[in-house]
């Protein structure tokens, strides 16, 4: 399902980081930059696979994320932006947001992004408090993630966007309040404010697990979380997202994208994409990912696309160097599904009205009655044909996403 006719998004990821966060479970690496130019080489591959395929999409957003896509250096960035815009369709329009942590801007390469129309900063700032960073095993401190901030206006960039992380270890709820009272000061036009979530591999995780640092209160992190609706609120940002807070008219269109259920393609190790109801997915490892780019050069030929997706076996694309290594043509009660999880997000709910053609009766009846019972709970607002989470609903989202997700799992 697209949310405009022959409209995309476009991710590109690029793995690297100058240091691995110690809550990270993102497909990134450390200690591996001397890989960057035969990365980006394959990445220029992956493109050129693709380009010809496209022809009658156009890309309204792009979005450079990782990693830390800032660790490339000035020629590399500006490179990687202009093979893009060379292969692909790209709006006039177009919304380019590129991710960046504090200890990798600098006034040289934010320069370079914004003279070749990158118009979005999305800066990793996560806390202003230097000892909730060291828990985090952040590479920044609080002076160096300002210093970066304004940097990034220094350097024309009016649309920034701040990441934030709560519910930390030893993280008061005044601590909370210092943080985003901070962020707010400095007038970011969005925020993304996201709940600590402890991935069983991750080094914080197992610190935890060891008893050297206190478990997560979810009481307190969800008193942390009313706290910043009640601040945002007061300081002129609409909550559009669960977890996202704008200005007017400064929402992610690329993130909105996703959580309407649009269709974007992936580009790079791990990279997702959603197109023409299929999901798919890169492998992983951005060592295999080159090696398949590289042994094989592909000239696809017209109509593949249509080949690739709904017709031919797709296993037998990853010997001619595509590097995918996952692969789902999506069920009706997956599109359900996903409409709504993702749908739900958002604080304006959806329109049932939206769902009809996709639903059958047994999908209907599963989707309404569990509706109904998560609006008695207090969960749901149900306003006709709109539906909706509720104040309480946000602060217990898994566990709605999990009774509808249950629902549907007895009729694919």
């Amino acid at each position: 399902m697209r949310v405009a006719p022959e409209t995309l998004g476009l991710y590109v990821h690029v793995p690297f980081c100058r240091a691995r966060c110690r809550y990270c479970d993102f497909n990134s690496y450390d200690e591996i930059s001397y890989f960057v130019p035969a990365y980006l080489s394959a990445l220029e591959g992956e493109t050129r696979l693709w380009s010809p395929l496209l022809t009658t999409y156009s890309f309204s957003t792009v979005y450079i994320g990782g990693g830390t896509p800032t660790i490339l250096n000035s020629q590399q960035l500006t490179r990687l932006v202009q093979v893009l815009r060379e292969s692909f369709n790209v709006s006039q329009e177009v919304e380019i947001t590129v991710e960046a942590n504090p200890e990798s801007i600098s006034g040289p390469v934010l320069h370079s992004l914004n003279s070749i129309g990158v118009n979005r900063l999305s800066i990793g700032i996560q806390s202003f408090i230097d000892s909730e960073l060291k828990i985090l095993g952040r590479p920044h401190t609080a002076a160096d993630a300002l210093r970066a901030y304004r940097t990034a206006r220094e350097t024309g960039f009016e649309n920034v966007n701040i990441d934030l992380i709560y519910g930390l270890p030893y993280q008061t709820l005044l601590d909370w309040h210092n943080t985003v009272g901070q962020a707010v000061s400095l007038h970011p036009e969005h925020l993304s404010l996201y709940a600590l979530t402890l991935e069983p591999q991750t080094p914080l995780a197992q610190t935890i697990a060891r008893g050297l640092l206190p478990e997560p209160d979810t009481d307190l992190a969800a008193r942390m979380y009313q706290l910043a609706e009640g601040v945002l609120a007061d300081a002129g940002y609409h909550h559009y997202e669960i977890s996202n807070w704008a200005l007017t008219g400064r929402e992610c269109r690329h993130n909105v994208n996703y959580w309407k259920n649009g269709e974007y393609i992936g580009l790079g190790a791990g990279a997702h994409s959603h197109l023409m109801s299929c999901r798919f997915a890169n492998v992983d490892s951005p060592f295999e990912y080159e090696c398949r780019l590289r042994q094989h050069e592909c000239n696809p030929p017209e109509g593949l696309l249509k080949e690739f997706l709904v017709e031919m076996p797709w296993q037998a694309l990853a010997s001619s160097g595509w590097p995918v290594a996952a692969f789902e043509r999506l069920d009706r009660a997956t599109v359900v599904s996903d409409l709504l999880m993702l749908g739900l997000r958002l604080t304006d709910g959806i329109d049932m009205t939206s769902l009809l053609s996709h639903l059958n009766r047994s999908i209907e009846l599963a989707c309404k009655d569990e509706i109904s019972r998560l609006t008695a709970d207090g969960l749901i607002e149900n306003r006709g044909q709109v539906i909706k989470l509720s104040a309480r609903g946000r602060l217990l989202s898994n566990e709605v996403f999990v009774r509808l997700l249950r629902q549907l799992e007895g009729i694919r």
